[in-house]
């Protein structure tokens, strides 16, 4: 009987950091990511936020229904806005710069000190592409193509699954010693 072969040490493609580093820049900023589903924006204002790869967004419902995503980061000293999920308007917890859901900057605390031309218009939160199919949210900062072109004949099946959605998609979070590929490896596996 022969012996049977040692599972292969663990390769640098789940640990090397410069690795990672190219990728989150070359595929996390410029594809399509899942980052919910629309029954986790219930009512128009509703907003929840979104971080991985040392990003976070926020993704929103504004008061006309349409769905849109920010940079979770203020226009005016990039202080980071908000945690979790709500209802209503975003505030800085830094200097007070009140935000809407579709991003508009509804004022900013105090107008002493900043230009006499300052346009609340001018000075909104920076938006992320979002794209819906279905009830399944994708973002992409910088996509290389359309999200229907992206996926395919995908697009038919994710429509016909988020029809029998009845909860919230769950997460789960841990820390790990190694980059996203090591936790797909094991989902995959399992």
């Amino acid at each position: 009987m022969s012996e049977r072969p040692t599972y292969p040490a663990a390769s640098a493609v789940f640990h090397d950091p410069a690795l990672f580093e190219r990728e989150t820049g070359e595929v996390f900023r410029s594809e399509w990511i899942f980052v919910g589903t629309s029954d986790q924006l219930p009512e128009p204002r509703s907003w929840f936020v979104y971080e991985a790869s040392g990003r976070s967004l926020i993704v929103a419902r504004d008061k006309g229904g349409q769905v849109g995503a920010f940079v979770n980061a203020c226009s005016h000293r990039g202080t980071r806005l908000c945690k979790g999920s709500g209802q209503g308007r975003l505030q800085c917890p830094y200097h007070g710069w009140v935000f809407d859901t579709d991003g508009s900057l509804m004022g900013p605390s105090r107008r002493k000190g900043l230009p006499e031309a300052f346009r609340n218009e001018d000075h909104g939160l920076a938006p992320v592409s979002l794209e819906v199919v279905g009830a399944f949210l994708f973002v992409a900062e910088n996509p290389t193509q359309p999200l229907r072109e992206a996926l395919g004949d995908r697009v038919g099946f994710l429509e016909r699954v988020s029809q029998d959605l009845v909860s919230e998609v769950f997460e789960i979070r841990m820390e790990i010693a190694a980059n996203w590929k090591l936790v797909v490896s094991g989902a995959i596996e399992d």
